[in-house]
């Protein structure tokens, strides 16, 4: 019984690792409907869960403002909070400028509040933005107000976690593009010395090459 248990778990972990991660293109050129916001969410947003033993540590997930995100979200929650609205604008996704930046938004639990801490200078958590060639930057986190627009916008966000954006500068040190369109993917990183919680987006170079005059869509701005 052991031994088909073993073998079970075996083939288990080898259709894990044989599964082809979901790609998403930086680069795209259907404009996106209010219909279509909640499948663009899911295409951008990561989640991970690190535990210590069988302690939970953190529960992180995260959304890349790309800029079909930045389009979804301008076509599906205009009400929400208004096309002049502060609280959007805080959230770089109709904020002048926010392409100078790679921004994401996420929400973090820990299993003690005090580790929550993503936003102050002192925090014992380490967030960086890795491109596929392993260069690293850190990133500038804010934290953010929860309220109910914030969770219609990112239904994933509980009672029981906290909001963060983080921005990273678009560069590395050899001022290439962090995230570049032909890149195979990339990864943030919540670092400290309980754990580490790793996102990875995995990108459709291949799709882009094959896609004539591509031309990435409009910001939304």
């Amino acid at each position: 019984m052991k031994r088909l248990f073993a073998i079970m778990g075996l083939s288990s972990c080898l259709a894990c690792a044989s599964a082809e991660p979901v790609r998403v293109r930086l680069m795209h050129t259907q404009v996106p409907t209010e219909k279509d916001y909640k499948e663009v969410l899911g295409r951008w947003t990561r989640s991970d869960k690190v535990y210590e033993l069988l302690e939970a540590v953190l529960f992180v997930s995260a959304t890349f403002h790309s800029p079909e995100f930045r389009q979804a979200f301008l076509v599906a929650h205009p009400n929400v909070y208004g096309r002049g609205s502060d609280e959007a604008r805080r959230l770089a996704l109709l904020e002048g400028g926010a392409e100078e930046n790679f921004e994401f938004f996420f929400a973090a639990y820990t299993a003690d509040a005090s580790w929550n801490d993503f936003g102050k200078e002192e925090s014992i958590w380490r967030v960086t933005l890795e491109g596929d060639e392993g260069e690293k930057v850190d990133g500038v986190v804010t934290r953010l107000k929860t309220n109910a627009n914030l969770r219609v916008t990112y239904p994933y966000v509980t009672p029981w976690s906290r909001t963060y954006a983080v921005r990273f500068p678009r560069t590395g040190s050899d001022g290439r593009l962090l995230i570049r369109p032909t890149a195979d993917h990339f990864t943030v990183r919540f670092s400290s010395a309980l754990g580490e919680g790793v996102l990875t987006w995995y990108l459709d170079a291949a799709g882009l090459k094959r896609q004539e005059g591509a031309t990435p869509a409009p910001s939304a701005q």
